[in-house]
């Protein structure tokens, strides 16, 4: 009988999407995650907001990243997501997030991040190898170490905000990794050989670690990219 070791993955992923769904509610003032601001002397909004479309259209590559045009108002909403790297093939996790780009008659421009946010899902991998019946170890631990978070930090949901939780869950793994003996002798230590406890915590460790890396590189190198495309009026 085929063993589906995603599936209780998957239907947490389903559940938690149904639960925020009924939970979310309205955001009366939402508060952005990130906020960058400058100006372009000598640029109309309509030269930037050019140069800002333009920039949309060479970063993401995708023509549904644009959910909002607004010419007159000068503002562009993007909603975005994309897979971030960590050390498990068998678990794909995607960063998404709500950009706002305000851009004034003055030259002024603004960009805020609102809801950046780490989703779990089964890699493509971990489907085709599931398909094939076959029970994976490695596999079926990271699921479980994942799902485990999720209970018990984001009430079960597979889509982790990034922020101060986030933050936390991180740190506290870093202690586990820091208390846990990385060799056994002084010769396993010139070898380079540590413990297999100390490498299980180090990889759970980079599993938590790497996505949330990621997102603050990803919202750093946002603002850059933005802020140079748009002073340059050759972009």
């Amino acid at each position: 009988m085929k063993k589906n070791l995603f599936a209780i993955l998957t239907l947490l992923i389903l559940a938690a999407a149904a639960t925020c769904a009924e939970a979310q509610g309205f955001a009366i003032a939402p508060r952005p995650h990130t906020e960058v601001s400058g100006s372009v002397s000598g640029a109309t909004k309509a030269e930037l907001l050019s140069r800002a479309r333009r920039w949309v259209a060479l970063t993401f590559d995708r023509s549904d990243v644009i959910d909002l045009l607004d010419p007159d108002a000068g503002t562009i909403v993007l909603k975005w997501s994309v897979p971030v790297s960590q050390p498990s093939e068998w678990l794909t996790p995607t960063l998404g997030e709500t950009c706002v780009i305000d851009i004034r008659d003055d030259g002024t421009w603004r960009l805020r991040v609102y809801y950046p946010r780490i989703a779990w899902a089964p890699s493509e991998a971990a489907v085709a190898f599931d398909e094939l019946g076959a029970t994976n170890y490695e596999a079926r631990e990271d699921t479980r170490f994942i799902s485990d978070i999720a209970k018990a930090s984001f009430s079960g949901s597979m889509e982790w905000p990034v922020g101060e939780q986030l933050d936390s869950v991180a740190a506290t793994h870093l202690r586990q990794l820091a208390a846990v003996q990385q060799f056994r002798s002084d010769r396993d230590k010139e070898r380079g050989r540590a413990t297999a406890d100390y490498r299980a915590a180090e990889r759970r460790w980079h599993i938590i670690n790497e996505p949330r890396r990621a997102a603050a590189t990803y919202h750093a190198t946002l603002a850059q990219s933005l802020a140079a495309a748009l002073a340059s009026s050759s972009f």
